[in-house]
């Protein structure tokens, strides 16, 4: 028993001064250089494998524990589209990410490129129409040129992939034959790095005429679906309005300012069709079968309605405060240097009282009156995006 215990304490003398110097040798039996504290310098046929880390960023830790001990961090990056940084490879922490491209940790050129412009951040497309284009401008830094890769995302935001087509250079055409929202942005390297331009949005829809942006709006919500000057009765029921209008409890001083701003965006964009609507041959209507003949029509869709005030008077600002000219047709298919209304009246869906009137916006100067519901007045449809 007591030889064992002199050789336990034996083994933990030399283990001690083992841990004392804290040096070791990997694949030889010879003592480790005396400024290392690790010697593989004799594995002539083994390598070091650094951790793989998909960065996606250089300027973010990305790793678990604190950053502020981190100076010296060395990982292998696996992301080759890793923002700021110049692909895979290995990459050194000294309050970023630096890609480790020269013995001495520098970078072989004068920066990274720069998108100094772009194309429109927003683009609206109509499906079948001349596909639209986007492209960016870029300040190359380097020495060995740019490259130039199109992506795709489903949200801008994450499941970038390779965008489809001519997708190499520094514009690139989208593909607008199927309706939706579409994220793009353009990857641009040089020798320096990588770096992405600001996300595109490209909205492609199957409006057939005018699409107004961000031009829908709802009554407030203690207004059901009419704004009126008067405090509806309890006998007041919605069997005595016309069609896919409710009863409202608003009471007016008609002015434009307080009945316009009465109205609340609800952000979403008007999809305003390409004529003004046909009713028994005609293109005006009294107000009850211009509320009728928007709900009942079906040009790809079965929700178009009558515009209420506050939209016409949307479509109003977004052609520039104006109307058109006097000889407007109201009749083209994409409104491209022809403006879709005519210097007109068009019936709203907003009344202004019970059985006898109804509010119309002018075209011409963008004022809003109130009319007989039985007068006609032009009618144009509407459905919301």
């Amino acid at each position: 028993m007591k030889r064992k215990m002199i050789y336990l304490a034996l083994m933990l003398l030399i283990w001690s001064a083992a841990s004392v110097n804290a040096q070791v040798t990997i694949g030889s039996d010879q003592d480790p250089h005396k400024g290392a504290v690790l010697d593989l310098s004799q594995s002539t046929r083994l390598g070091l494998l650094l951790p793989h880390v998909s960065l996606t960023n250089v300027s973010d830790w990305q790793l678990s524990g604190d950053k502020a001990n981190g100076e010296g961090m060395v990982i292998y990056n696996t992301n080759e589209d890793v923002d700021g940084g110049n692909g895979k490879g290995i990459y050194v922490w000294k309050d970023k990410w630096f890609f480790v491209q020269s013995p001495n940790g520098s970078l072989p050129c004068s920066g990274l490129p720069e998108i100094t412009e772009t194309s429109d951040s927003e683009v609206l497309s109509r499906v079948g129409t001349t596909a639209p284009e986007l492209t960016v401008t870029v300040n190359d830094k380097g020495d060995s040129g740019l490259t130039y890769r199109w992506q795709r995302s489903a949200n801008g935001l994450t499941g970038w992939t390779e965008a489809s087509g001519e997708a190499t250079t520094a514009s690139y055409t989208v593909p607008n034959s199927v309706k939706g929202t579409f994220y793009y942005r353009c990857m641009v390297k040089n020798d320096c790095g990588t770096v992405s331009s600001p996300v595109f949005k490209v909205m492609v829809h199957n409006c057939p005429g005018y699409v107004c942006t961000g031009c829908a709006y709802d009554y407030p919500s203690d207004a059901g679906n009419v704004a009126k000057d008067y405090t509806p009765t309890t006998t007041d029921t919605d069997e005595t309005w016309a069609p896919n209008v409710k009863i409202g409890a608003l009471s007016y001083t008609p002015e434009d300012t307080q009945l316009f701003d009465a109205f609340i965006s609800t952000g979403k964009d008007l999809c305003v069709y390409k004529t003004d609507a046909n009713i028994d041959s005609y293109n005006y209507a009294a107000w009850p079968n211009a509320v009728s003949a928007c709900s009942e029509m079906s040009d790809g869709a079965d929700d178009w309605y009558l515009p209420n005030l506050r939209e016409l008077r949307a479509l109003y600002d977004a052609l520039g405060g104006n109307g058109n000219s006097d000889t407007g047709t109201g009749s083209s298919d994409d409104f491209a240097g022809d403006s879709p209304m005519r210097s007109n009246e068009y019936w709203s869906s907003t009344e202004y009282s019970e059985n006898s009137y109804a509010y119309y916006f002018t075209f011409s100067t963008g004022s809003r009156y109130y009319y007989y519901k039985t007068g006609n007045l032009y009618v144009r449809c509407v459905r919301r995006m």
